[in-house]
């Protein structure tokens, strides 16, 4: 499996997530109001394009200051083709992007393929 740890300190399971998966990459969106205010992620990472997942097993949760993502090793023909939703939880907020209520990560662990 495949397994990504994507920085998300702060956010918890009652954030809204929405989660997309294209062939090979991975887009993420995360909302929270919280007392100072709204906060919001968007991110995307790539998936290496030699290894091939279950699009239909693909998990996430909230973990240790991270969103990780977890890939169950499959096939060309469990591989996703155009986009699929792995997970969409409401709210998620239109967030202004200005200050610090808008953080982008661009940075993340290298995949972990167990």
């Amino acid at each position: 499996m495949i397994v990504m740890n994507i920085p998300a300190l702060g956010f918890n399971k009652k954030s809204g997530v929405e989660i997309k998966v294209t062939s090979h990459v991975l887009i993420v969106a995360a909302s929270e109001i919280t007392p100072d205010g709204p906060k919001a992620l968007t991110g995307s990472v790539d998936i290496p394009k030699d290894i091939f997942y279950d699009a239909k097993r693909v998990t996430w949760d909230f973990a240790d200051g991270y969103l990780r993502v977890t890939f169950p090793l499959g096939t060309p023909n469990t591989m996703v083709q155009g986009s699929f939703f792995v997970k969409r939880s409401q709210p998620l907020y239109k967030v202004m992007v200005q200050g610090s209520f808008f953080v982008t990560w661009a940075t993340y662990e290298e995949p972990t393929i167990i």
